[in-house]
């Protein structure tokens, strides 16, 4: 650079002392209304906060709780009692279709020996076989013929009228008797019959009432089952709720707190915002006062060494004159 040669000074905008009181006088008035709008927000949320941390129906809500899970478990001591109650009766039931199931053997025995008479009641009461009027009729004809024999006069007509007559007057007898004979037998099979069946009925309404108890048997202990289990699980809620109940006051806290956090950070952004406004403009001020001091510096040594730079010239100039020519 020579001597003549000055820096260059920075630029400066035109009216800057007017856009620095603009400028200063905005960044205060956004400064006091983020200023208020902060106040107000953490005033509110610290309102929230201590409402929560501070609610008056916490502690009655752990109490109430833990009266419920008082409530719980005498509630679950009854069902195991009712449980127990079940299984007793349960075990009872199928005692008692056991029992009602023995009966039922007996019962068919009963009805097949019933039965087993059938046989011999048809034969001595319809005479299929017409044995009982064989046999009647044979010792009708015998008897005749010894009292014909007795009499003397065996062989002769007299006799075979005497036996013929003896003969025919038994088979009017035995068919005058045959129908009350039949009626009879047929009343006693009816009855015979009757009775087996009852019998039969007698058993497979055991044999059912005893699949009955053993149903309402197996359904008691199921429900017996069932109200033990709801008793342990209202045992376990009943249990749990005091504990439950406390660690909700304590989240209620913490999410009371992280909002209190969240709202202090969102209220105090625009305030960290205008803070950086203020340092970079304090920064720009600086930086080009930097520069003008550096262009100073620069052109004050430039005209230093110029002016030293024309005092030795001169000097120069004077000694030529002083040396002697050869």
């Amino acid at each position: 650079m020579g001597g003549g040669d000055s820096a260059p000074m920075p630029y400066q905008p035109a009216n800057q002392a007017g856009a620095d009181s603009a400028y200063y006088s905005t960044l205060g008035s956004l400064t006091q209304q983020n200023q208020a709008t902060a106040a107000t927000a953490n005033a509110g949320y610290n309102a929230a906060y201590s409402g929560v941390a501070n609610n008056p129906y916490a502690q009655p809500m752990v109490a109430g709780t833990a009266a419920a899970a008082g409530n719980a478990n005498a509630v679950a001591a009854n069902d195991y009692s009712s449980s127990n109650l079940m299984n007793l009766a349960s075990l009872a039931g199928y005692g008692m279709g056991g029992q009602a199931a023995s009966y039922a053997a007996p019962m068919a025995a009963d009805a097949a020996t019933l039965r087993s008479y059938a046989p011999e009641l048809i034969q001595l009461g319809l005479d299929p076989n017409m044995s009982e009027y064989n046999f009647g009729l044979k010792q009708t004809q015998d008897t005749q013929n010894v009292a014909n024999a007795e009499q003397g006069v065996a062989g002769s007509p007299f006799a075979a009228g005497a036996t013929g007559d003896a003969m025919a007057a038994y088979q009017r007898n035995y068919e005058a008797s045959r129908s009350t004979k039949y009626m009879q037998a047929l009343q006693a099979l009816s009855a015979l019959y009757s009775g087996a069946s009852g019998l039969d009925t007698s058993a497979v309404d055991a044999l059912k009432g005893a699949s009955g108890l053993n149903i309402d048997a197996a359904n008691l202990a199921t429900q017996g089952a069932s109200l033990g289990a709801q008793g342990v699980d209202m045992q376990a809620a009943g249990a749990a709720m005091p504990y439950e109940a406390q660690d909700q006051v304590y989240m209620d806290r913490l999410a009371a707190l992280d909002r209190l956090v969240n709202g202090s950070t969102a209220t105090s952004a625009n305030l960290r915002g205008d803070v950086q406004g203020y340092g970079n403009y304090l920064q720009i001020g600086q930086s080009a006062t930097q520069v003008a001091d550096q262009a100073t510096q620069i052109n004050n040594q430039n005209s230093f060494l110029g002016g030293l730079g024309q005092l030795l010239g001169e000097a120069g100039a004077a000694a030529i004159k002083f040396i002697p020519k050869g």
